[in-house]
C-alpha cells in the first residue's frame, strides 16, 4: 500500500488526500470526519480500516460508494476518476462495486422474498433475462451456504448471521470485483462472526474479490486483512501489513484499540482496560 505517491499498477481502489465534512445546522463550524486519508486496495486484497467511532472510517466508505460528497482529493476506481461520478456513472459502477452493511435486515423489505431482495439491484442495472437472473441468484445463495428454497421465504424467517448471508449474495449476484464491508460482524455473536469472516475469506479466494473491510474490532480486521490502515479523528495514525500491525504497532491508539477486545479473564480483562486508559491518555497529551 502506498500513500500519496503513485500506485501500484495492479490497484483496484486509490484514495488520494480525500478530505469529507459535513456541514452543521444550526451550529457554528463544519465536521471534518476525514482529513487527507491515502490508501491503495490492490486486486485480491484486503485493506482493513479500523478505528472507535467517530474516527471517519464509514464516512470513506460512504465517500467510495458516492453516498456523501467528497470536499477534496481523488477517488480512482481501475485508473478512473470516479470522486464526483454522476448516478448514472454510479449505476454502471455497480456492477463492478458492492458493500455489505452492518444492518442487512434494515435494507430488506419484509414482505420481499429472498429472491426478490437479492436480485433486485440485477434486474434493474443489466436488463439480464429470467434465466441468467435465476442462475446468478442460485449461484449466489449456493455460495453463502444457503439452500436454493431460501429465494422462496421472507428475511423475517432467518436469524442475524443468515441475514447476513443473504445481504452478502445480494452483492455476489452481481458479480462485482470489489466489495466495501462496512462492520459487517460487528451486530454477530462471536461464533456467527467467525463463520462471516470464513465465508467472507473463502470468497475473496474463490472469486478474487478485493475488499475494503472497515470495522472498530482490531483482531476482526486482522483476520481477513492484507494491510491496515488504523484511523483515529479522520486521520492516518498507522498503517502497514497486517501482521505487523496487530502484533508489534507503534502508535499508542494502535496499542489502545488491541487493548479493547474482550478477552475470557477478568483479571486480564481489567488489566488491559487500564493499559487501553494509559495508551490513551498519552495519546492525547502528546496531541495537545
Amino acid at each position: 500500500m502506498t500513500g500519496s505517491g503513485d500506485s501500484a499498477p495492479d490497484s483496484i481502489l486509490r484514495i488520494e488526500d480525500l478530505d469529507v465534512t459535513y456541514r452543521r445546522r444550526g451550529r457554528k463550524g463544519d465536521v471534518n470526519a476525514v482529513c487527507g486519508v491515502s490508501l491503495d486496495v490492490r486486486r485480491g486484497q484486503t485493506v482493513g480500516l479500523v478505528g472507535e467511532s467517530g474516527s471517519g472510517k464509514s464516512s470513506i466508505g460512504a465517500a467510495i460508494l458516492g453516498l456523501t460528497p467528497v470536499a477534496g482529493g481523488t477517488i480512482t476506481f481501475d485508473g478512473v476518476d470516479i470522486t464526483h461520478a454522476t448516478r448514472a456513472e454510479r449505476r454502471l459502477l455497480a456492477r463492478r462495486m458492492q458493500v455489505i452493511f452492518q444492518d442487512p435486515y434494515g435494507s430488506m423489505n419484509p414482505a420481499r422474498t429472498v429472491g426478490d431482495t437479492v436480485t433486485e439491484a440485477l434486474r434493474h442495472n443489466l436488463g439480464l433475462g429470467k434465466a441468467e437472473i435465476a442462475d446468478r441468484l442460485q449461484r449466489a445463495l449456493r455460495d453463502v451456504n444457503l439452500p436454493s428454497t431460501a429465494a422462496e421465504r421472507y428475511p423475517t424467517q432467518f436469524s442475524g448471521g443468515q441475514r447476513q448471508r443473504i445481504a452478502i449474495a445480494r452483492a455476489l449476484v452481481m458479480e462485482p470485483e470489489f466489495i466495501v464491508c462496512d462492520e459487517p460482524t460487528s451486530a454477530l455473536d462471536l461464533s456467527v462472526q467467525a463463520q462471516v469472516l470464513n465465508l467472507l475469506a473463502e470468497l475473496k479466494r474463490s472469486r478474487g474479490l478485493s475488499y475494503l473491510f472497515i470495522s472498530h474490532d482490531l483482531p476482526v480486521v486482522r483476520y481477513l486483512s492484507d494491510e491496515i490502515v488504523v484511523l483515529r479523528g479522520g486521520q492516518v495514525v498507522e498503517r502497514g501489513p497486517a501482521a505487523q500491525i496487530a502484533e508489534n504497532p507503534q502508535a499508542d491508539y494502535t496499542k489502545a484499540l488491541l487493548m479493547a477486545a474482550p478477552v475470557p479473564h477478568p483479571a486480564e480483562q481489567r488489566r488491559r482496560r487500564e493499559e487501553r486508559r494509559r495508551f490513551l491518555d498519552d495519546g492525547e497529551a502528546l496531541a495537545g
